[in-house]
Formats: C-alpha cells, structure tokens, sequence
C-alpha cells in the first residue's frame, strides 16, 4: 500500500512538473519580451534627451552668435569715435569731419 501511495504521489508529481514545463517556457519567453522593450525604451529615452541637448545646445550657440555680432558692431563703432577723436587730436581735417558726424 505504501509503495502504491509513493507511485501515485510520484506520477502527480511527474504530471505537475510536465504541466508546469510550457508554463515556465511561457514565461521565460514573456521576461524575455519585456526585457526587449525595456531596452528599447531606455534606448528610445536616451535618444529623446540628446535630441532634447542639441536643440538646447543650438539655441545657446545662436544667441552667442547673435551676441557677438552685437558686441562686434558696438566695438567697430567704439574704434571709430576713437579714431575721430585721435584725428582730431592730431589736427586731421579728415578726422575732425568724421568727429563731427560730417561726410566722411
């Protein structure tokens, strides 16, 4: 009786592990998609920040750009007042007119 009750307990037990084999196929293979997409989300993510940094990085080099177009023009104006001034300093006729705002 006992050697009967221990093939019985070992046949339910062959018929569970069977039962479960598909089971843990199953889902190894559903770990194995949503690591897939997990990977592809971060990838897609780390895409989306650097996009997000060069847009950002554009905008900073055109306002610079834009600064240094403005400090060059304030500068070349600076240079010619100093020059007109210096030629008038120096008794240039031709810088006195540029001094004055006259034809230069």
């Amino acid at each position: 009786m006992m050697k009967r009750s221990l093939s019985i307990f070992a046949l339910g037990a062959l018929a569970i592990s069977m039962a479960s084999a598909p089971a843990a196929a199953g889902t190894k293979d559903r770990v194995t998609a949503l690591e897939k997409t997990v990977a592809e989300l971060q990838a897609r993510a780390a895409a989306d920040n650097s996009a997000v940094r060069i847009n950002q990085l554009e905008r900073q080099v055109q306002d610079l750009t834009g600064l240094v177009e403005k400090l060059t023009f304030q500068l070349d104006q600076a240079n010619a007042r100093l020059d007109a001034v210096s030629g008038v300093l120096a008794n240039d006729p031709a810088a006195a007119v540029a001094a004055s705002g006259g034809p230069t």
